[in-house]
């Protein structure tokens, strides 16, 4: 091969591997970085701070039109009901993208989800936490450090993991 044909097969393969990635984030094991200081309010006026005493919190970013993100509320209520104890905390972010404070709302209540609700009016969490895709997770520790993110939830026994002493 000529010295240009492999550079443009080198550019076209970085290409596809960009896309490929792009297109299936998956959760991404991050090497423990500070989560962003951003307010987090919720629907109702309370302030959520990140270290208030859970061992971890999981922020799912979220929207009523989003169809994968109707499979992940029912999964996310599941996760809650099984690990709140253990100091687990879930945070439903909704984006502001194509969706109103009020149908956010109205669609969370159809899952009869009633905790922790967020809704991102401005698009500043969806930014800071890197929110590419929906649902997206994080998972930040009592520390304050992301653990995990991207577009595949956290497997359960990695949870666990994480909130054993």
């Amino acid at each position: 091969m000529t010295g240009a044909r492999t550079a443009a097969m080198t550019t076209l393969t970085s290409a596809v591997l960009a896309a490929l990635a792009w297109l299936s984030v998956g959760a991404i094991p991050a090497a423990p970085q500070a989560a962003p200081v951003v307010p987090l309010v919720t629907t109702e006026g309370k302030k959520i701070s990140l270290a208030d005493g859970a061992k971890l919190t999981e922020l799912v970013f979220v929207a009523h039109w989003c169809r994968p993100c109707e499979t992940e509320l029912t999964a996310a209520r599941r996760r809650l009901g099984a690990l709140r104890r253990e100091g687990y905390r879930l945070v439903l972010i909704g984006v502001s993208q194509r969706q109103t404070l009020e149908q956010f709302r109205e669609w969370v209540a159809e899952y009869r989800f009633d905790h922790d609700l967020v809704y991102d009016a401005q698009g500043n969490l969806k930014r800071a936490f890197g929110a590419a895709l929906l649902p997206w997770h994080v998972v930040i520790d009592a520390k304050g450090q992301i653990l995990v993110q991207g577009d595949t939830p956290p497997a359960d026994d990695k949870l666990r993991t994480w909130l054993s002493p």
